[in-house]
């Protein structure tokens, strides 16, 4: 029956990882949508069968931890429960896949000048940092940025 429910958003599945790029963070979040509470990253990792040390040195060297299309599937198959509709499903797909394509649209447009940023940074975290707490709204504004949050953003 998984299967069955699978094909019915299997479009939608196609684009998310095409727009993500089997980025696991980007799946953490859909993950995540999908359960209904934060997952953490060591949670998203297991379920998608991505080895915790090799996460590990990810962080380390800053790169983005991906997995295969076929890992990203076999999640999504996988964690097909009795009772789960593909309507439920391709409700959160489409959701997400609007706010990637945005991004993917928005990077597109102001690349030149996050790369420009960037350079005059020279990439330091906290000359990046200061404008970026700048920009946010009161009561925030001005304040450290939250662990993380930088690598986030």
């Amino acid at each position: 029956i998984a299967d069955e429910i699978f094909q019915d958003f299997a479009a939608e599945v196609d684009e998310f990882y095409e727009l993500s790029n089997g980025d696991l963070e980007t799946i953490g979040s859909l993950f995540s949508d999908m359960t209904g509470q934060i997952l953490p990253l060591y949670v998203v990792c297991d379920l998608v069968g991505y080895p915790a040390d090799k996460y590990e040195e990810c962080r380390i060297t800053l790169e983005h931890p991906r997995i295969s299309k076929e890992e990203f599937v076999n999640a999504i198959r996988d964690n097909i429960d009795p009772g789960d509709t593909a309507k439920d499903f391709r409700t959160v797909f489409e959701e997400h896949n609007t706010r990637l394509r945005a991004r993917k649209e928005t990077m597109a447009v102001i690349a030149g000048s996050v790369r420009a940023f960037h350079n005059v940074t020279g990439g330091r975290v906290p000359r990046a940092e200061a404008l970026l707490s700048d920009m946010v709204p009161p009561p925030s504004r001005g304040l450290p940025m939250p662990d993380g949050m930088m690598h986030f953003l």
